[in-house]
């Protein structure tokens, strides 16, 4: 059986508190295997909190909702997806002569020529306002360290991440299928603009994954290939939909 999840679903605790919404999946590059959630909550001091899988109490049959086993105390315990700090180069101890930058550092995984992940570098994007960490605000321009607490070569996937044949780009993600273990078997990519239309790529065509892009192994022709073997695949009779 399949378990459908779309990624912005509505996450939920079981008396029907509102926790926000699944912004990305985390999954184990060499199992496909899910590993966390990341929920989206902006009911929860606007955080990105990493939530195991395990603690998912079910799906909907549409995969537009989430439910956690978790309280709401229990769920604000639970670690940010992202840590971030001030990276402090111009002041010493006691020292009120910061001088503002015009720039914020962040860390963001380099890749290969083959586009393989090979480790994280160091980036900058500019900023016209003050610095904000989590409730805290920094002075203009404070350099921010961004670590995420997942391993380094983790799947991270989102709506709306291109996906990149070795070719060029194929679409956009919009939802993931998986089985009763919790391993990928496909995503749903939507293809097009004005027209478009849903195309369903194997998991094992995915190399890596960064939180903007999902980058195949193979050709645009060879997701073309297996999509059309899909659709000329008899419907699964003990398919259907089911909680995690």
């Amino acid at each position: 059986m399949t378990t459908v999840l779309q990624l912005g679903a509505k996450v939920e605790g079981q008396n029907g508190q509102d926790y926000g919404e699944v912004k990305y999946l985390v999954a184990d590059p060499q199992t496909d295997q899910v590993t966390h959630l990341v929920v989206d909550s902006a009911e929860l001091d606007d955080r990105q909190l990493l939530v195991e899988i395990g603690h998912i109490h079910e799906v909907s049959s549409d995969g537009k909702l989430v439910v956690l086993s978790l309280s709401p105390d229990e769920l604000k315990a639970r670690p940010d997806f992202m840590e971030r700090e001030y990276v402090n180069t111009n002041l010493t101890e006691g020292d009120q002569s910061f001088q503002p930058r015009d720039s914020m550092s962040f860390m963001y995984p380099s890749r290969a020529a083959d586009g393989s992940a090979v480790g994280s570098v160091a980036a900058t994007n500019s900023i016209v306002e003050d610095a904000i960490i989590g409730t805290q605000v920094g002075p203009v321009g404070m350099p921010v360290s961004e670590t995420l607490n997942v391993p380094e070569d983790s799947l991270i996937i989102r709506a709306g991440a291109t996906v990149e044949a070795l070719d060029g780009r194929v679409g956009v993600i919009k939802r993931v299928n998986m089985d009763e273990a919790g391993r990928i078997v496909d995503f749903v990519i939507e293809q097009g603009f004005l027209f478009t239309h849903d195309v369903s790529v194997p998991a094992n065509m995915v190399d890596s994954a960064t939180t903007d892009s999902v980058y195949l192994r193979v050709n645009k022709s060879d997701v073309k290939e297996a999509a059309s073997q899909a659709e000329a695949e008899p419907n699964d009779p003990n398919s259907s939909t089911a909680a995690i």
